[in-house]
């Protein structure tokens, strides 16, 4: 990858824009995978070519889409959606495609490097996101996202009617005086 691309490092990770060569068959096989999205809204419907190519080129003016790449090659996506610059907040999202980086710290460590670049960066006060995923509840424990509520039988999956967690972090509460090199410890 060109590095001028690179537009957060971090240390095993980088974000960068998605590119339009990133639109590719591993990317929709990762939209249409049931073991990736088993804890998605998205697994009941499938992704079409097209449908993900018209997300792709989407009014972005109220988000900001990264590919998480390691080794430059591309292992993921995080999404920080529904920007509200008057209230300063966002919704975060995060797919993590690459089945063989799962477990290897690299949902918590984009989480972490965008956390910081929304607060630090574009100056934002608060960032949400709501899962289903167990993973990803450890993940927003560790880096001390609040748990702000449970939506009780939220989610109907394989048969049966799961909760949904909200989770969200204020600037205020997140370590902002250190950079990535001094508080690693919370993605590790």
């Amino acid at each position: 990858m060109i590095e001028s691309l690179d537009f957060i490092r971090g240390r095993n990770i980088v974000l960068r824009p998605v590119l339009e060569g990133d639109l590719n068959q591993t990317y929709l096989s990762w939209l249409n995978d049931p073991l990736i999205n088993e804890w998605s809204e998205r697994r009941c419907f499938p992704t079409s070519q097209q449908e993900m190519r018209a997300f792709f080129e989407s009014d972005s003016r109220s988000r900001l889409l990264l590919a998480i790449t390691a080794k430059t090659k591309h292992i993921g996506n995080i999404l920080l959606s529904d920007m509200d610059f008057f209230h300063r907040r966002a919704e975060l999202s995060i797919l993590v495609g690459d089945r063989d980086q799962w477990g290897a710290g690299v949902g918590a460590e984009a989480i972490y490097l965008l956390t910081r670049h929304a607060f630090t960066v574009l100056e934002l006060n608060r960032l949400y996101a709501g899962t289903i995923s167990p993973a990803v509840v450890m993940i927003f424990r560790k880096l001390h996202w609040q748990h702000e509520g449970t939506r009780k039988e939220d989610i109907f999956r394989n048969g049966n009617f799961v909760d949904s967690h909200e989770f969200a972090i204020l600037a205020s509460a997140f370590c902002k005086e250190s950079g990535y090199e001094h508080d690693a410890e919370m993605v590790e």
